[in-house]
């Protein structure tokens, strides 16, 4: 397994920098009025459906990888392996890749192994039970958003999770209209959706 092989660290900071590459890519146009949600998003958001692509990539390789061991306690080992993992991105302002993470080790096929799951050591066990605690989805993200507008007030930079601010702007699309009743143009729309672009695409280098 590529997680026994090789460091957290390095495993880490290789899934930050394609994270990263492929954010970059992003232009704002790919985003407006959610068409990534459209019939042609292959067509009109190419990097952010190679985005959802390799998120679903990575999720699918975790599960694949636990469950390539026979036995429960080499596959606790892997599933703690991805834990720490999650952590580290956790740690460096990685959101798009710990839900990612996250999102393999709460899948119903890993949650379902209880015999793994009771070989896992009480350690980790207890760092996921602090990463299932801030990526809880309820509260729309509530935690994660909390520590990026404090990456925000710090000037820290971090990688955001592509599928809240996907999520965002479809909530935007969908609860107003750029031209309200009156015939006026709805600057608070165009104010929040300008906002949001800002604060993703803040840490993009120059082209």
């Amino acid at each position: 397994s590529i997680v026994t092989d090789w460091k957290i660290e390095e495993i880490g900071d290789q899934l930050m920098k394609v994270s990263k590459s492929l954010l970059i890519k992003i232009y704002p146009r790919e985003l407006y009025r959610a068409i990534f949600l459209k019939k042609e998003k292959e067509k009109t958001s190419p990097n952010v459906v190679e985005c959802i692509n390799k998120f679903n990539r990575l999720t699918s390789f975790i599960i694949e990888d636990i469950l390539s061991y026979d036995f429960p306690k080499e596959r606790a080992r892997i599933y703690e392996r991805w834990i720490y993992i999650a952590d580290y991105c956790k740690s460096n302002k990685d959101f798009n890749d710990l839900i990612a993470i996250y999102s393999a080790l709460k899948n119903y096929v890993i949650t379902g192994l209880n015999l793994t799951l009771k070989e896992v050591r009480s350690k980790p066990n207890n760092i996921f039970r602090q990463i299932s605690d801030f990526c809880y989805v309820e509260g729309n993200y509530r935690n994660i958003r909390e520590d990026m507008n404090n990456c925000d007030r710090n000037g820290v930079v971090y990688i955001p999770y592509l599928g809240m601010i996907m999520r965002d702007i479809n909530f935007f699309e969908e609860s107003s209209k750029y031209i309200n009743e009156n015939g006026c143009i709805n600057f608070e729309k165009i104010e929040k959706i300008h906002t949001l672009f800002q604060n993703t695409f803040k840490f993009k280098t120059n082209r």
